[in-house]
């Protein structure tokens, strides 16, 4: 169905398998997504995007970025098979559609039953693959995964008299498509897409912005910083890697950034940290917390012990206790409201009065992986309620900590506290 009549542009469809969570390394493959959209005609190019595909939230926010249309696929519910309802679906979400052009897909016209069975495997594939490779009049593929669903709807659309040759591109002299799926595309009838430079040099606007800065603060080494405390008077909070955008950052502003290649598009541990040095606060999340209070966790834990309790976490799919992060002296934290959780089942969480439940941590779970039971009170957990605002953090009262030395230069004209290295960059 098309609410707001047929589309007789060319639809060109930018595809892609599945890039990873750590999008600021796939900097080829956005500075090839940039340079497709640039070469496009908006006069006479729409992009096709079909919701939940790879590359679609990515190529939408290009389209805006770059002044491109887009055609917008909207797919049915999958328990949704009757058509009244549909169309009713589909009458109340024309009227949100705006000035873009969509396209609703309608349920099966028929139930095909046990017809299935004799079906190609390329039809097996999700429903929102086949249709981006299908009702496109182009194609560019940047990052094809050999064997990869991808690869197979590719094949079948190049060896079918349905669609014209050359309409098939893929990129080539990047790692998102080796040799061997780009050859084999090609012998297909794929067309290869060489790009010979860059649409625009960002290299010394990022060498600049990481440049290390000289610091009259001298070097702190660990462990003459440990050696001054006998006992550990500090509450730490590590920083991780963030998989999208920031707290308190948007969806667009993130992807801009990946777009756009800015130095900011960086969240790994040692930029979290850089962020929270700029902005002298430690903003709190729910993640994790029973009861979605936003809180911000610290471990009372030695910083020397920190590589023991520093693990792979499946079910978040993230690293606990990365060699980052901001120690607090703990009588400083308790002043401002900072606690340790209390460990327990789930008969002490429904006995806690409302007021000490943000503090509550179960002491207790099993491994996603291994079914191995997980005791958190190792981790020693303290928690602050909302952001922590360290502005007020006197300057004897905290210390920064990093994984290098290099890493240690970057961070002290910004920071008022020590900055130690807990490894140096010979280890």
């Amino acid at each position: 169905v098309w609410p707001r009549g047929v589309i007789h542009e060319r639809r060109v469809a930018i595809v892609s398998s599945r890039l990873g969570r750590e999008l600021e390394s796939q900097e080829d493959w956005f500075r090839r997504l940039r340079m497709a959209c640039q070469r496009l005609d908006p006069t006479t190019d729409v992009l096709l995007i079909v919701e939940e595909t790879a590359a679609a939230r990515f190529v939408e926010r290009a389209a805006e970025l770059f002044g491109l249309r887009c055609l917008r696929f909207a797919l049915p519910d999958p328990q949704e098979m009757d058509w009244e309802a549909w169309l009713r679906r589909v009458g109340d979400a024309t009227a949100e559609l705006g000035r873009s052009p969509a396209a609703q897909l309608s349920p099966p016209l028929w139930d095909s039953g046990n017809e299935d069975e004799s079906l190609p495997p390329v039809a097996r594939f999700p429903l929102r693959d086949r249709v981006q490779v299908a009702a496109a009049d182009s194609l560019l593929a940047l990052h094809v995964r050999r064997g990869g669903q991808l690869q197979q709807l590719l094949s079948a659309r190049l060896d079918s008299r349905l669609w014209p040759a050359g309409s098939v591109f893929v990129a080539l002299g990047t790692h998102h498509v080796s040799p061997a799926v780009a050859n084999d595309l090609m012998d297909r009838g794929a067309v290869g897409w060489l790009v010979m430079g860059h649409d625009y040099d960002v290299s010394d606007e990022l060498h600049d912005s990481t440049e290390p800065k000289n610091s009259e603060r001298p070097a702190t080494a660990i462990s003459q910083f440990v050696a001054s405390t006998r006992q550990w008077p500090y509450l730490t909070h590590c920083t991780r890697r963030r998989d999208g955008p920031w707290p308190d950052q948007s969806d667009d502003e993130f992807l801009d950034d990946l777009l756009l290649e800015r130095p900011e598009r960086d969240h790994s541990p040692l930029a979290a940290l850089t962020r929270i040095l700029a902005e002298q606060r430690i903003i709190a999340s729910s993640a994790g917390i029973r009861g979605g209070y936003r809180m911000v966790s610290f471990t009372a834990a030695p910083i020397a012990e920190l590589d023991s309790l520093r693990v792979f976490r499946p079910h978040r799919a993230r690293w606990d206790f990365e060699p980052y992060g901001i120690s607090l002296r703990r009588e400083w934290l308790r002043s401002v409201g900072g606690r340790p959780v209390v460990y327990g089942d789930d008969s002490v969480w429904r006995e806690l009065p409302p007021d000490q439940q943000p503090f509550f941590q179960k002491r207790f779970s099993r491994s996603v992986k291994s079914s191995s039971e997980i005791d958190w009170s190792i981790e020693q957990e303290w928690r602050h309620a909302g952001d922590v605002d360290l502005s007020q953090v006197p300057d004897d009262a905290a210390v920064v900590f990093v994984s290098t030395e290099s890493e240690a230069s970057q961070l002290r004209p910004i920071s008022r506290w020590p900055v130690i290295v807990l490894q140096s960059d010979e280890s």
